[in-house]
């Protein structure tokens, strides 16, 4: 019984891992520097310190989407980069 677990456990995690695809930047400023270009912008604001930009970028030749968050914080009158991050839809 816990063999067959076992199996069951590694296969799902094997499928899991399978299908998951990297892109091959991590960052706003990198995906830029590898030739994607910016396709649509949305802004949002969810809490009263904090402002996000999403970016959805394309890659040229390819068809590769991806998007990007760029977060800031606001303390008193000085708005500061918090952190960029890049994930495939």
């Amino acid at each position: 019984m816990k063999k067959i677990l076992a199996i069951i456990a590694v296969s799902l995690f094997w499928c899991s891992f399978g299908v998951a695809e990297e892109i091959d930047c991590n960052t706003l400023n990198e995906c830029l520097k590898k030739n994607y270009t910016i396709k649509s912008k949305t802004t949002f604001k969810p809490v009263e310190a904090v402002f996000n930009i999403i970016y959805e970028l394309k890659k040229k030749r390819d068809d590769v989407l991806v998007h990007c968050i760029v977060r800031y914080r606001f303390r008193a009158t000085i708005t500061r980069f918090h952190s960029s991050e890049c994930y495939k839809p």
